[in-house]
């Protein structure tokens, strides 16, 4: 709705603009078309003004081909910048050590910077991790030990919400099924 809006008063605006040049070009050849009668010989035939308008209409076109082709530039900016920002994954893992299996829960960067702020809720469990205790998540990939997990069998171990806070600022919740949402759209859903 923004978007349409935005672009309904760049096209107005553009539209003004051409109307206010060529109102400006008919004062500078001496032309009044309202209120007085215009001097054919000092206006032209009907083929120039055709020919002009034509003129002025392919011009406007081209105006708004370069801005419908800035507004998708943008967009796929910005899909590109969101790929890139949200490339953080987190998963609980198995290892055998000594007879007995303990879980990792596993962290995958590919930002290329530290995440400072996030947290990861075991589904099921009253248990929060948080950045707060465990500091950052480093770029590549980092493990955490989870000893309250020590020996549980894969059906019993829950499932892992996580929440983090992209490099510009914004938080993201991926879900128990993998799903990236924004905290605004979360807090739409419940």
């Amino acid at each position: 709705m923004r978007k349409s809006r935005e672009f309904a008063w760049q096209v107005l605006a553009s539209f003004f603009f051409v109307m206010f040049l060529l109102s400006l070009s008919l004062h500078i050849w001496n032309l009044r078309p309202w209120g007085t009668v215009i001097d054919h010989q000092k206006a032209g035939s009907w083929a120039e003004l055709i020919a002009g308008l034509g003129t002025i209409s392919a011009a406007l076109v081209a105006y708004w081909g370069i801005l419908f082709e800035n507004r998708r530039a943008r967009a796929a900016e910005d899909a590109s910048e969101r790929r890139t920002n949200t490339q953080v994954y987190s998963w609980l893992e198995p290892r055998e050590t000594s007879g007995e299996r303990e879980w990792l829960l596993c962290f995958e960067n590919t930002v290329g910077i530290p995440i400072y702020q996030w947290s990861v809720i075991l589904v099921g469990t009253k248990r929060i991790l948080a950045s707060s205790k465990f500091g950052p998540i480093r770029p590549k990939s980092s493990q955490l030990r989870i000893e309250e997990l020590r020996g549980l069998a894969h059906t019993e171990v829950p499932a892992v919400r996580f929440t983090f806070t992209d490099p510009t600022g914004a938080v993201w919740t991926r879900t128990e099924q993998g799903r990236l949402l924004e905290e605004s759209a979360l807090k739409k859903d419940s």
